[in-house]
């Protein structure tokens, strides 16, 4: 997750930073290349993870609970959501 507070706290001198603007627009950014707006990811992409992760062959409700609260943070631990659900759709 990018933020101007959390990018310009990654520098050691922040008065080397000028002015960061997204517009309101945060993006979600993850290593695999994926990437979606912070609008987008929490209206959209997480209630198609859920959707998704319901219907698997196993449940795993508190696997989807866990999850979802990670992708709530302000920060970002967690891989992909696309990618985290096509590999457990892979390993069942």
């Amino acid at each position: 997750l990018i933020s101007e507070k959390f990018y310009s706290q990654s520098f050691n001198n922040a008065s080397e930073i000028t002015e960061l603007n997204f517009d309101r627009n945060d993006v979600a950014i993850f290593s695999c290349g994926h990437y979606y707006t912070l609008a987008s990811f929490h209206s959209n992409i997480l209630q198609l993870f859920k959707e998704s992760m319901v219907a698997l062959t196993y449940p795993l409700p508190l696997t989807i609970k866990l999850l979802l609260s990670e992708y709530q943070e302000d920060i970002l631990t967690v891989a992909c959501p696309k990618c985290v659900i096509n590999e457990i759709s892979n390993s069942l």
